[in-house]
């Protein structure tokens, strides 16, 4: 590109996040979708590099394909995933391109990308629904069916701890169905716990027959008779989504809990 001065301009224009940094890894270009994920201003990104920009983890992962790229001389194109502030997992579709001036120069990096979060996390979906499908025909046995949709579901909602309440017989109350990373104590004081529209998150999404998210348990009026459990258990939030059978009928609860609260938990149950 012969005039920097048109990048600003050229890359508004496109419909994906784009960025420009120099040799020594300062942006000194960037359009508002690139900001607008970030959730920064343009004076906090422009004379910055990624590691006042991200944190150390994903910077240092960052600096090192940029660093073997200007090497390479040559373009790439990647997938990437960053763990965002509350645990949750953006991933991102990035093609990078070293420009040059007149005469050969290396200028810098210009970089283009896509957020494919969505798509990867149908396909993350579809891996899970067939890693258990597999699982239920190898072995006959619920409570290790439920243990294995917890595990899974955990791991792609890394720092959460998950649970299956199940409606007893009578459908007013609910039972433990599988809870392998919640301690025992929490698992004893729920079980069996009635359900109704201000219960925690589970008796209330059963109840409702909704999904409930509370986002600080620690001030929430449906979790006032459990705190003394959630907080020993240092539970602070909690997603809550009720589970039903292909009839229609309501079967239990599927919950996602976090140790921080005003986290938003972005699991997809299927």
């Amino acid at each position: 590109m012969n005039n920097m001065n048109n990048l600003e301009t050229f890359i508004e224009l496109l419909p994906d996040l784009a960025f420009f940094k120099d040799m020594k890894g300062l942006y000194t270009h960037c359009n508002s979708d690139f900001l607008s994920c970030v959730n920064r201003d343009k004076k906090d990104i422009i004379g910055k590099t990624v590691f006042e920009i991200y944190s150390n983890e994903n910077a240092i992962r960052i600096k090192q394909n940029d660093d073997e790229i200007l090497e390479s001389n040559h373009r790439k194109s990647y997938e990437e995933t960053f763990i965002n502030n509350d645990g949750s997992i953006t991933y991102f579709k990035t093609t990078k391109q070293v420009l040059h001036d007149e005469s050969g120069k290396k200028l810098g990096l210009f970089c283009i990308v896509r957020d494919i979060t969505e798509r990867r996390e149908y396909k993350l979906i579809y891996e899970d629904n067939h890693l258990i499908l597999e699982y239920i025909a190898k072995n006959d046995d619920l409570q290790s069916t439920l243990n294995k949709i917890v595990y899974l579901a955990q791991q792609r909602n890394r720092g959460s701890k998950c649970s299956i309440l199940l409606l007893n017989d009578s459908k007013k109350n609910l039972l433990n169905g599988a809870a392998p990373s919640l301690p025992d104590f929490y698992n004893e004081a729920v079980n069996g716990s009635e359900i109704g529209e201000k219960v925690g998150s589970c008796g209330s999404a059963v109840y409702k027959q909704e999904r409930v998210i509370v986002e600080n348990i620690d001030t929430h009026e449906n979790w006032k008779d459990f705190l003394k459990f959630t907080q020993r258990a240092n539970l602070h939030a909690c997603w809550s989504e009720p589970i039903f059978s292909s009839e229609g009928e309501i079967l239990g609860s599927f919950a996602i809990y976090n140790a921080n609260s005003n986290n938003k938990c972005n699991f997809h149950l299927n």
